[in-house]
């Protein structure tokens, strides 16, 4: 299949060409043209466009941006239990590490693993809530893509142990 394009304007053309031998074994070329319909987006819907695409600039934004950030929190906090209990681990280890930690690099490694763990945590339930949504029917690639936010939430707890091990042992 051919494709032409008459002007930068118009949809392309498609030439479809067919071979085939006539009853005297004759190759005859049998041609079909199809005219392509311009491609067309469908208009978002006011509230999707809303809500889905910031399009504030300057301190408007950043407000807005955080608006989204503490609903997302607020959300992980109702639906997401994982997140809830690292969360009240988090609320016992932070303060916890301020006080353990003789220096400001040592507080700062202390509370920044426990931190990097609940951001991980919220980023592995944003990849679970992305492939719930595609369908709950069983399919390799959902399975490999949880497994693999469950491997990162696994290993910043090994990071965290390993801080936690590594600063008040020294």
């Amino acid at each position: 299949m051919l494709a032409a394009n008459c002007s930068v304007n118009s949809p392309p053309i498609f030439i479809d060409k067919a071979f085939r031998r006539d009853e005297h074994s004759r190759l005859r070329v049998r041609s079909r043209v199809f005219f392509a319909a311009p491609k067309t987006d469908p208009e978002p819907s006011p509230q999707s466009q809303d809500t889905m695409k910031n399009t504030a600039t300057g301190l408007d934004r950043i407000v807005r941006a955080a608006g989204f950030s503490y609903e997302g929190f607020v959300s992980a906090m109702r639906t997401e239990a994982a997140f809830r209990q690292e969360l009240m681990l988090a609320v016992v280890l932070i303060p916890l590490g301020l006080w353990l930690g003789d220096t400001g690099i040592e507080r700062a490694m202390l509370v920044g693993c426990i931190v990097l763990i609940l951001i991980v945590e919220l980023l592995n339930s944003a990849v679970e809530s992305v492939v719930d949504r595609v369908g709950d029917e069983y399919h390799e690639l959902s399975k490999k893509a949880k497994d693999i936010g469950s491997a990162a939430v696994f290993l910043s707890f090994g990071n965290a142990l390993l801080i936690w091990i590594l600063v008040l042992a020294g």
